[in-house]
C-alpha cells in the first residue's frame, strides 16, 4: 500500500484513475470470507562453519527451497523428504525453526 501511495504521489493521472475506480465500486452490505490460500515456504541448507560471533554460516551451494499450497502435515512431509535428500540423517544436529506453528 505504501508503494502504491508513493507511486500515486509521483503520477497524478494514476491517482485519478485509482480514485475513480474506488468510487465506482458499490459498498459491500455483508462482508464475505476472503477466498485466499496459505502458501508454505521451506528452505533446507547445510551449515559449513560458524562466524566469529557464533552464528551459522550457510553453504551457499546447498540451499534448496520447497513451496506449496497444501495442508501443514503434507508440507511437513515434503520438507522432511527434501532434508533427507540433502543428508540430514548424517547431521550432528538438526534445527527446524518455524513461524506460526501451533
Amino acid at each position: 500500500m505504501i508503494l502504491c501511495q508513493f507511486r500515486w504521489q509521483q503520477n497524478p493521472r494514476l491517482q485519478e484513475r485509482v480514485d475513480r475506480l474506488l468510487r465506482a465500486r458499490p459498498p459491500v452490505a455483508t462482508p464475505k470470507p476472503a477466498k485466499t490460500r496459505e502458501v508454505k515456504l521451506g528452505c533446507v541448507f547445510t551449515q559449513i562453519r560458524t562466524d566469529e560471533e557464533g552464528r551459522p554460516v550457510c553453504d551457499p551451494d546447498s540451499t534448496t527451497y520447497v513451496a506449496a499450497i497444501e495442508l501443514s502435515t503434507l508440507f511437513g512431509m515434503h520438507i522432511y523428504q527434501e532434508a533427507v535428500g540433502t543428508g540430514c540423517k548424517r547431521a550432528k544436529q538438526i534445527i527446524a525453526p518455524t513461524v506460526g506453528a501451533r
